[in-house]
This record gives C-alpha cells, structure tokens and sequence, in this order.
C-alpha cells in the first residue's frame, strides 16, 4: 500500500492520493513524512496541500516525541523544496510560521534550504529566500562551503549575481 501512494504522490496521481490519505491507519508518521518529502521533490504543490491540510497534526520538522529528524540526513520538506526549484511549494511552506523558523536548519552536514537553492538553475529561490524571509547569506556547512561557495561551484551567475548583491549590501552596512 506503501509502495502505491508512493507511486501516486510521485507521479501527481491527485485522485489516488486522495483515497489512499483516508486510509491513513495503514500508516507511520515516518510513511507520512517520506511520502510528504516525495511530494514536496517531485513539486506537486496540490499533493503537499492536500497531505498538509489532512493531517494538520504532522509537525513537518521532527518525528513528534524525539530528536529524530524526519529524513535520515535531517533534511526537511524545506531542503527539498530548494533543491527542487519548487518555488511554489517554499512559498506554500513558509507561508506557515513553523516552517519560517526553520529557514535557517542546517540538514545534518550543515547545508541550509539556501545552499540547497543555489545547486539550482532558478534563481527565484534563492531571491524569496533572501530578500522575502531574511535567508542568512554566510552561514556555513561542515565543509566551510557559504551559499555563495555552491552558487560559484554550480557556475550558477544568476545566483551568484543574486547573493552578491546581498553581500554587498552587507559590505556597506560594516563599513
């Protein structure tokens, strides 16, 4: 049954999601969350709302009870939606306070929904990350990669003309 609305959800299958979620005994939080995330990467903004709107009682940052994260790297629904070019679904996301407080989780090796961004072609984003909610442009990964560092690896000038915009404005308000 899993395996079914795994498929449905990837593949935009609204219908079938629907009947699947009202036999939502069959399953976990941790079935939920996985098949939420799938949503959220594959950019299926109606499948995000209807399984956010369903089950209102999901918290999208944790397994409820623990310190578990909800995906084995810690990433959140937010991560994947920044590394998925799913603007729609951020701003979906982050029009909800719990996911606004959390635009600056680090994942477990310390990349922000903003690093996840700039890996991709679209710099729209990265611009909402940054300019709309106040993204912090020098945060840092285990590695002591920047958002900036990403966007100059991935070549992406549109993210990299975007974020240095921002740092220079940050040059001026230090200097």
């Amino acid at each position: 049954m899993k395996g079914l609305l795994h498929r449905a959800v990837k593949y935009g299958q609204l219908r079938l999601v629907g009947l699947l979620i009202g036999l939502d005994l069959f399953f976990t939080h941790a079935d939920w969350m996985e098949i939420l995330l799938v949503a959220t990467e594959a950019g299926q903004i109606r499948t995000v709302r209807q399984m956010t709107e369903t089950h209102k009682k999901i918290p999208l940052t944790g397994i409820p009870g623990t310190d578990a994260p909800l995906h084995k790297y810690g990433r959140l629904p937010l991560h994947f939606a920044c590394g998925s070019q799913g603007l729609e679904i951020l701003r979906y996301l982050l029009s909800d306070k719990t996911n606004r407080d959390k635009i600056h989780q680090p994942d477990l090796d310390g990349w922000t929904p903003l690093h996840w961004a700039c890996r991709q072609w679209d710099f729209l984003p990265v611009r909402y990350l940054v300019r709309d909610n106040g993204a912090l442009i020098d945060c840092l990964t285990k590695e002591n990669w920047t958002p900036w560092d990403v966007a100059v690896l991935q070549c992406n000038t549109g993210f990299y003309s975007e974020l240095g915009q921002q740092l220079g404005h940050l040059m001026k308000m230090v200097l």
